[in-house]
Order: structure tokens, then C-alpha cells, then sequence
């Protein structure tokens, strides 16, 4: 069957259905990739961490790679036989509770900080 264009829109045949060639191309739009695809270079400090045995570590260590490559700033933690919900899961866990005291220090530091100068008195519990 002939394929037909009339303009940016996809091919057609000429009983008006999506000719083969474009209906099996995916499409995707910028929302809807991951975030490693996407441009990193304007993302704020951002904190990851993830546990050795997490389904989602490879993705979580690439994509501090990929902030890090594009000039951005990122906390890496990979906490030694944690798993995906751990803290949910075990919250009173020794691992647990080290997690949640970094992601605090973390973002106290993160806070203490507004245009680069400290802000007097900030931060001053994990000194």
C-alpha cells in the first residue's frame, strides 16, 4: 500500500492508517524518559543512595555518574546489603538509621548554605 505525507505529521496510507514504517517507531517525550537520559547539567544537589542488593542500584550509581559528568552535584551513599525499601521495611535497623542520619546531615549542610555563605547558627548539630 502507498504511503502518503502531507506535512510534519506521521506517514499514512492511503486508507488513512499509520503506514508500517512509523507505527512500530516508538515515541517518547522528554517527560517520559529517565532521568539519566535527560539533561542533568541544571538539576539542584541532589542525594541518592541506594543499597547493594537494590533492584535500582545500577540505575541510581549511573545516574550520579551521569550529574557528576555534567558538572552537577550529587551525594552518592551505597549502603552494604541494603535493599529496595529497607527503611520501610526495618526502620529501626542499624542501616536503617544511618541512611536517615546522612540523608539529615545532608540536607542540613544543604541548608545551612543560601548562595554559597553559610547562614550563621545552621547546621551547628553535625559539627
Amino acid at each position: 500500500m502507498p504511503t502518503t505525507s502531507s506535512g510534519p505529521g506521521p506517514a499514512t496510507s492511503s486508507a488513512g492508517a499509520p503506514s508500517s514504517a512509523t507505527a512500530s517507531a516508538p515515541t517518547t517525550s522528554p517527560s517520559t524518559r529517565h532521568p539519566a537520559e535527560q539533561q542533568t547539567s541544571g538539576l539542584a544537589p541532589t542525594f541518592i543512595d541506594v543499597g547493594t542488593v537494590d533492584v535500582f542500584r545500577d540505575e541510581d550509581v549511573a545516574f550520579a555518574f551521569t550529574i557528576w559528568a555534567s558538572g552537577g552535584a550529587a551525594a552518592l551513599h551505597v549502603w552494604p546489603g541494603g535493599y529496595h525499601g529497607v527503611e520501610l521495611l526495618a526502620p529501626t535497623a542499624a542501616l536503617s538509621t544511618d541512611a536517615y542520619e546522612a540523608r539529615r546531615r545532608w540536607l542540613a549542610r544543604l541548608l545551612a548554605t543560601v548562595g554559597g555563605e553559610p547562614i550563621e547558627g545552621a547546621g551547628t548539630a553535625d559539627r
